[in-house]
C-alpha cells in the first residue's frame, strides 16, 4: 500500500490481520472484489513509505462486472473499502450473506448473492456462512450456517428450504441455540424472482412493460422493438453493458430489471442480435460446486 497522505499512513499503521478490505473501480463498483488481511508484513525497505500485507481473496460466485473496466492502455482508479458490512444489497433490497462473513440480526437475509433462500435472523445473534454450495448425493443442495457464539450450525436445503441437519455444541456456550435454530428453520422460504422490464417511448418489448414472476435460475430474454424510424438508445439496470442490439438474455438468480430506450433513427445505427450478461453469471464465470 502506498499512503497518499499522513492521515491514511496512520490509518494502515492500525490495520490488523483478519480485516477485510473492499477493492472496486470508481466507475466500475459493481465489479468488486472482496480480500482478507493474514499477516501484517514488515514495511518494504526503500522510499516511499510503503505497508506491506500479505492478503487471501474472498471468493464470491455471481458477481455482476459488466465487462473490461479498461481497455489496457488507460489508468483505472480504484479506491478500498475498509472492513465493509457483511452483507451486500442485493437488487431487491435484500442483504445477501457472503461466505466467511458474520452478519447479525435482526433481520432479513438472502443466504447467497444467486440463492432463493431467505431466512430471519434475530436480534443479537450473528450467524455465519462457512462453505461453499455442493450438490450432495441426493441432489440436494446445502448450506451450513453457523451460530458464531455457540459455534453450532444449522444446515439448510437451498432449493427446497427443509433443514437438513443440525449440530449443537455442548450447553452453556450460548443461548438456547436449539429454540434459535427452530426460529430460523422455521423462518426459511424460497422466494421466486421477479422480472421488471421498463420501456420507453417509441418502442416495446417482448415481454411487455410489466413484471412477472420467474423461475429461479431460469433463462429469460426480453427484446426490444422500436417503431418506424427509431432505434434502440441503450439498455439499463441489469441489461447494461449489452450494446444496442435487440435481446437482453438475464439469468433469474434474483430479481433484475430491464429497461431499454430509443431514439431516432439515423442511417448505419443500430444493432441486432442478443447480448448476454448472465448465461455463467454476470462476471463470466463457469459455476462450479462450493465456488461460493
Amino acid at each position: 500500500m502506498h499512503p497518499r497522505d499522513a492521515a491514511e499512513a496512520a490509518f494502515y499503521e492500525t490495520i490488523q490481520a483478519g480485516e477485510i478490505v473492499e477493492w472496486f473501480p470508481v466507475d466500475h463498483e459493481q465489479c468488486w472484489q472482496r480480500y482478507r488481511v493474514v499477516e501484517v508484513l514488515s514495511d518494504p525497505p526503500g522510499g516511499p513509505p510503503r505497508k506491506l500485507f500479505a492478503i487471501e481473496y474472498l471468493p464470491v460466485f455471481v458477481l455482476e462486472c459488466d465487462g473490461p473496466i479498461s481497455d489496457g492502455q488507460t489508468h483505472v482508479t480504484t479506491e478500498l473499502r475498509w472492513n465493509p458490512p457483511a452483507a451486500r444489497l442485493g437488487h431487491d433490497g435484500i442483504p445477501m450473506m457472503l461466505r466467511h462473513q458474520p452478519v447479525e440480526g435482526a433481520g432479513t437475509y438472502r443466504t447467497a448473492r444467486w440463492a432463493g433462500l431467505l431466512i430471519d435472523l434475530p436480534a443479537g445473534v450473528r450467524l455465519v456462512r462457512d462453505g461453499g454450495h455442493l450438490l450432495d448425493s441426493d441432489g440436494r443442495v446445502p448450506v451450513a450456517l453457523r451460530n458464531v457464539e455457540s459455534e453450532s450450525t444449522l444446515v439448510l436445503d437451498t432449493h427446497t428450504a427443509e433443514e437438513l441437519q443440525r449440530r449443537i455444541a455442548p450447553e452453556g456456550r450460548s443461548r438456547n441455540v436449539g429454540a434459535l435454530f427452530d426460529a430460523i428453520a422455521e423462518s426459511a422460504r424460497l422466494v421466486e424472482p421477479l422480472l421488471t422490464i421498463s420501456v420507453g417511448p417509441n418502442g416495446t418489448t417482448d415481454p411487455p412493460p410489466g413484471t412477472y414472476t420467474r423461475e429461479r435460475d431460469s433463462i429469460t430474454t426480453v427484446t426490444a422493438t422500436p417503431d418506424d424510424g427509431y432505434r434502440i438508445d441503450s439498455w439499463d439496470d441489469n441489461c447494461e453493458g449489452i450494446g444496442l442490439v435487440a435481446t437482453c438474455v438475464l439469468t433469474m438468480y434474483y430479481s433484475q430489471t430491464a429497461s431499454v430506450t430509443f431514439t431516432l433513427a439515423t442511417p448505419g445505427a443500430g444493432g441486432e442480435g442478443e447480448g448476454s450478461l448472465d448465461e455463467r453469471g454476470r462476471d463470466g464465470e463457469a459455476q462450479e460446486a462450493g465456488e461460493e
